[in-house]
């Protein structure tokens, strides 16, 4: 009896698994931060996430940037543990306007909605502000094993913080 229940909640696990890949795609789109409820930390699982993660390098966007321009942003995400890649960046203001073919928009996100081969790049063109003030940049990316579970994956989050001119 007791294996018949370990069985079937293994079942269970893999079947949810199968949903629980690299990509953010069922990700909420705040949840790029450390600790959100729902964040890619709850689905994807080797271990505690990475907090202030090296492993992501976000280039273009310099510490002060002046109000209403748009600067062209590249993340980078390359850590040895990862088959796969997939990310979600979230500014607390000004609005991402464009971005690679393959990545989706909204308002002062942007994400991958596939995982593909690590290490990764992805670029996209974010609009400052138009008031003075800071801004953080919040990003995660998941270092996926590639076996379509969440177990083996393991979640990075960095942040970037803005001032605006």
């Amino acid at each position: 009896m007791h294996r018949h229940a370990l069985f079937a909640c293994l079942m269970a696990l893999a079947v949810a698994g199968g949903a629980a890949k690299a990509e953010p795609r069922n990700a909420g789109w705040g949840a790029a931060r450390p600790g959100v409820a729902g964040g890619c930390a709850s689905c994807h699982f080797a271990g505690d996430p990475v907090t202030g993660s090296s492993a992501i390098a976000i280039d273009g966007l310099p510490d002060t940037v002046e109000a209403g321009v748009a600067y062209s942003v590249t993340l980078s995400f390359a850590t040895p543990e990862a088959r796969t890649a997939a990310f979600l960046a979230s500014f607390d203001a000004g609005e991402v306007i464009a971005g690679d073919e393959a990545l989706q928009l909204r308002r002062g996100a942007v994400r991958s909605p596939e995982a593909v081969a690590a290490p990764a790049a992805w670029s996209f063109t974010w609009r400052a502000p138009a008031t003075p003030g800071d801004v953080v940049l919040n990003v995660v990316a998941n270092a996926g094993n590639d076996d379509a579970s969440p177990f083996g994956d393991v979640v990075h989050y960095a942040e970037r913080r803005v001032a605006v001119e």
